[in-house]
């Protein structure tokens, strides 16, 4: 069976250091213009199951209470996870309980819609370390060490070269770094197959990044999520922000959260 996972290699003579690749932030916050909103924002979350706190609120510079995303052991999610923002908050700041800093990102000017993630690749004690092993002297295969495992080079098909490109793309598009997030009104961002943007044109009002599939025909706004989840018809292109590490000050933890998630009695 082949594995493939996403990271660097650094060699150091013959020992290699294998690390799973982190993302340089813990959040990340995508935004575009939403000209049919004059007042508060909607905003999507993705990876807070687990942990997360955020603060929407509108005079909250500094914050002095944030809120938990998700309920304590939350053991059932619908998908999206998109809230209706009543305040018409100009700084949105995430923050896990353990961290020392908050993640401060300021919202340009008429951005209403946004969508936000929170990368749980910390959470896992395994991937703090590099992984090391010992390249052979013909370079043909390498040792783990404390283990017996050994891995020999083998060359790959055009499946596996195929497979390593579609799994590499998945993961930018769970993981994004890049300028720009894409998916349609009801947040599908095709998985497998991507978002070829090349293939559309923006149209609509000026700079809220709605792009229309080249020989489609536009039809009226309407609810975002009247729209097929998988329709491909109508493309959102969110930006990003940049965030601004603050020194934690203190804060209270309103604990009613965002959503409530349960089903059943948790394991």
């Amino acid at each position: 069976m082949n594995y493939l996972v996403y990271g660097t290699v650094e060699f150091e003579g013959d020992v290699i250091k294998l690390r799973v690749y982190r993302p340089k932030y813990k959040y990340a916050l995508y935004g575009r213009k939403d000209n049919s909103r004059v007042y508060g924002n909607t905003i999507m979350f993705v990876g807070f199951e687990d942990n997360g706190l955020v603060n929407l609120l509108e005079n909250n510079n500094p914050p002095t209470v944030m809120q938990r995303v998700f309920n304590q052991n939350a053991n059932c999610f619908d998908m999206p996870s998109f809230y209706d923002n009543g305040e018409d908050n100009k700084t949105i700041y995430f923050a896990d309980e353990s961290d020392k800093q908050f993640y401060k990102f300021e919202i340009p000017k008429d951005f209403r819609d946004f969508v936000a993630f929170r990368f749980n690749t910390e959470d896992d004690p395994n991937l703090n370390e590099p992984i090391l092993a010992k390249v052979s002297k013909d370079f043909n295969s390498i040792s783990f060490y404390g283990s017996d495992k050994k891995i020999t080079k083998v060359p790959l098909t055009p499946e596996d070269l195929e497979t390593k490109k579609m799994v590499f793309s998945m993961y930018e598009r769970a993981y994004p770094e890049g300028r720009y997030f894409y998916c349609n009104p009801a947040y599908n961002i095709f998985e497998e197959q991507g978002i070829e943007i090349s293939q559309y044109e923006e149209f609509g009002n000026e700079g809220e990044g709605t792009f229309l599939l080249k020989g489609s025909e536009a039809y009226p706004k309407g609810e975002r999520f009247e729209i097929d989840y998988n329709d491909k018809t109508i493309i959102y292109q969110y930006e990003k922000i940049e965030p601004i590490i603050v020194e934690k000050p203190k804060y209270s933890i309103k604990e009613k959260s965002i959503f409530i998630s349960e089903c059943g009695d948790n394991q």
